[in-house]
């Protein structure tokens, strides 16, 4: 019996949840890639949003102590906010 769209959606956000959980963007990043995430999308819709949010970033948390908030998707990877933060030299933790 092949499994609906529905179906394979819920499972790829049960997986993706299960990493986010675990806190591990690599298998975050896994689900991602398996699920056919197209280079052009992953630049466009993620990795650019991500390094246009750095400098805005910068300015805010210049004016007051910020809680930034962003979906699980910009958190892995070399071009992730994560990664991108840090190689500003940002100390980045986790809230739970």
């Amino acid at each position: 019996m092949a499994t609906t769209g529905m179906e394979e959606s819920k499972k790829s956000f049960e997986e993706m949840t299960k990493y986010y959980n675990a806190e591990d963007l690599e298998g975050l990043l896994s689900v991602m890639t398996e699920q056919g995430l197209e280079a052009d999308f992953q630049e466009s819709l993620v990795d650019q949003r991500n390094r246009n949010w750095i400098p805005l970033i910068e300015n805010i948390t210049k004016e007051a102590p910020a809680f930034i908030g962003v979906g699980a998707l910009h958190l892995p990877g070399e071009q992730g906010v994560i990664n991108l933060l840090r190689k500003q030299g940002y100390t980045v933790e986790p809230v739970y």
